[in-house]
């Protein structure tokens, strides 16, 4: 019995093993045997570009492979320029599916990763070949797609630090940028930065849209002007570079030694040759794309490019291939007619151009810039004013670069002229003294305090007319007066603060802003229709309640104080200057280390009564500061506080370093009660 037993055990074994025998020779994979598939047609042309960077830019199908079995396959889109034969295939995506949509910055990366074997040039359509490939493991033998060609204009994606200054508003979203061209060298940076005049007014490098994560300036305020090489200080307190005052500079950035380098600089970018008529031809700086750009007509013949109307170091002409430029004056050979010409030279490793016929402008259909609302103007000498005008309209046409000029004149007829100011913005702002200087190159003699009868206009100059498009004229008065005494102190007395007797000791002192003549602020807590004012003075006569513009209260007809609509905590900021008061909810921020960074506006105290209150973020220096809808160009410091043995120290006129030394922890909620000047951090 037990041998019958084990021969049906023997049996079932051997049955099994024959079964599990004859699975493998079902999973033995023979090359020979794998078929590939159909690839569907594509669309065959991709003008990639960063906006559209998560855009779908076409949809790839094929059918499925045949490996001799039921394997799982992985499908790899593959890309290689046309004519190379897939020697460097690079990959757009992977997906075990028959069908993959293909971003705009898969596709881009991919080709990104060409430029750097082949060397050819971003922004100009390349032949390139795509397939599919099949593959079910890493030894196993691939299959592939039949083969389609397509053109692709890519664009570069490098690493990036951001040169953010006065040139575009300190607005990190209209910044340039230095880029890491070279993988073999992490940490640098290079680019062409078009600063439009406003280098010297001051710019920083950061490594993000932001003060958060880097914040590069000057340790100590640098007098040399053009200095070849800076040694840069990462650091909220660091200092803004003023040393540079050219319109164009090409730097390098070495973020690990900190070192900023000035590799070139000039002032005008233009195109020379036998093809331009007259003088050099000069670019508009595209700021978004970082490379010079014009609409010109040329005549029969060459043309090549340089900077500031002569030969020299920066002069680019024709390179070895198509669309590549070289140092040099080689010239471009170019047909009679109007071209739209962009030339890209942050890179010296792809230097570039593109030549692409256009249309002329018809002048007959631009309308001109006009001024808005300008009326009299009355204003103290260190009193700032803006003047505004409307963009030149093209009717339709493809806008172009417009300078606008702004003009002066005693006479309707401007037989004599002066240029207030040349720029591509939209306004203008001066102060009282340099207004009355410019009136007074037109020798109309004129004092503080004389009212000057003035005709304005504005000029537009649209690049690569000759025309000139003027505004209307507009006649006003302009009268810019003596500067009163500003007071060094200011005080706030009133039914609530020191019940109208100036002994009290609950007269509220405003706090001035750092080295800001004439301009003061404070913040407390204030009811309805209980009334206020300010003087210079612990007394009667030459109190106020108001100045030339109120905002945020009103004053009183009978009693002539200051009130308020609502109970509330308020921010009083007064600025003698300008001849206004603005009274507000509080906008008090945390700033620096304790909160995470430097970026302005991104840590608010919440206010809760009347105390107002935020949690610091990490461990570091507490530093908190408060602005004002209406304290236009104050820096943050300027009107800075701190919390320090539970009383709130205010800066005022003082210096930076007592600011600096207050350390919290991370997860503080730091309390301010203004009522009484102190504060907590627990």
């Amino acid at each position: 019995m037990k041998l019958r037993k084990y021969i049906s055990i023997l049996t079932v074994l051997l049955v099994g093993l024959y079964g599990c025998s004859d699975d493998l020779d079902k999973v033995t994979y023979h090359p020979g045997d794998a078929k590939p598939s159909e690839f569907a047609p594509v669309k065959g042309d991709y003008d990639l570009d960063k906006e559209g960077a998560e855009n779908i830019v076409d949809t790839f199908k094929w059918g499925k492979m045949d490996f001799g079995y039921n394997a799982a396959v992985t499908y790899t889109v593959e890309i290689d320029l046309a004519g190379k034969n897939f020697e460097n295939p690079k990959v757009v995506t992977s997906t075990p599916k028959l069908e993959t949509e293909i971003l705009n910055k898969s596709l881009n990366t991919a080709m990104v990763e060409l430029q750097r074997v082949y060397g050819f040039i971003h922004g100009v359509a390349q032949d390139i070949e795509i397939r599919i490939k099949g593959s079910i493991s890493e030894s196993a033998k691939p299959v592939f797609s039949n083969i389609h060609q397509a053109k692709v204009v890519s664009y570069f994606t490098y690493p990036k630090v951001w040169i953010i200054g006065d040139y575009i508003g300190w607005d990190f979203p209209s910044a340039q940028f230095l880029f890491g061209f070279d993988e073999d060298q992490k940490d640098l940076y290079s680019a062409w930065i078009g600063f439009d005049g406003k280098a010297s007014n001051g710019f920083k490098i950061t490594d993000s849209a932001g003060w958060g994560t880097g914040n590069w300036g000057l340790k100590d305020e640098n007098k040399d002007k053009e200095v070849p090489e800076l040694k840069l200080f990462n650091d909220g307190g660091s200092q803004d570079i003023k040393v540079y005052s050219k319109n164009f500079y090409k730097f390098s950035f070495n973020k690990a030694s900190e070192t900023l380098v000035k590799i070139a600089s000039m002032d005008s970018f233009g195109i020379a040759g036998s093809a331009v008529k007259g003088a050099d031809v000069q670019f508009a700086f595209d700021g978004t794309e970082q490379e010079f750009f014009t609409t010109t007509t040329l005549e029969k013949g060459e043309i090549y490019f340089r900077a500031d109307g002569k030969d020299g170091d920066l002069t680019y002409g024709k390179g070895s291939a198509e669309g590549q430029l070289a140092a040099g004056n080689k010239g471009i050979a170019v047909e009679a007619g109007v071209y739209v010409i962009r030339v890209n030279i942050n890179d010296d490793h792809n230097l570039n151009y593109s030549i692409e016929e256009g249309e002329a402008l018809n002048p007959d259909k631009i309308t001109p810039a006009e001024f808005i609302d300008l009326s009299d103007i009355i204003l103290n000498e260190s009193a700032k004013t803006t003047i505004t005008w409307s963009a030149a309209d093209f009717g339709g046409q493809t806008p172009t670069v417009v300078t606008y000029i702004v003009q002066m004149a005693l006479d309707t007829e401007f037989t004599q002229v002066i240029d207030l100011v040349t720029t591509k913005e939209l306004s203008y702002t001066t102060i009282g003294t340099d207004l009355l200087a410019k009136i007074n190159e037109l020798k109309a003699g004129a004092q503080l305090g004389d009212a000057v009868n003035l005709n304005w206009r504005v000029v537009s100059q649209v690049m690569s007319l000759d025309h000139v498009f003027t505004s209307e004229v507009v006649t006003n008065k302009v009268t810019v007066k003596e500067d009163p005494a500003f007071p060094e102190k200011l005080y706030m007395i009133g039914e609530a603060f020191g019940s109208w007797n100036w002994a009290s000791e609950d007269v509220v002192e405003m706090i001035p802003v750092n080295d800001q003549e004439g301009k003061f602020w404070t913040i407390k807590y204030i009811k309805a229709g209980s009334p206020f004012k300010w003087n210079s003075k612990l007394d009667w006569g030459g109190d106020f309640a108001n100045l030339g513009t109120s905002h945020g209260f009103e004053v009183e007809v009978k009693d002539r104080n200051a009130v308020v609509a609502e109970d509330g905590l308020y921010m009083i900021f007064i600025d003698m200057v300008n001849d206004l008061i603005s009274i507000e909810v509080p906008q008090v921020h945390g700033m620096g280390e304790a909160f995470g960074g430097w970026d302005e506006g991104k840590n608010p105290f919440a206010v809760e009564g009347a105390t107002m209150s935020a949690t610091t973020k990490a461990d570091g220096n507490l530093r908190i500061y408060v602005t004002n809808t209406y304290a236009e160009g104050i820096d943050w410091w300027r009107m800075e506080l701190i919390v320090r043995d539970g009383i709130i120290e205010y800066r005022g006129n003082g210096g930076d370093d007592d600011f600096k030394n207050v350390p919290v922890l991370a997860n503080q909620k730091v309390t301010l009660d203004f009522s009484n000047d102190t504060g907590s951090v627990q």
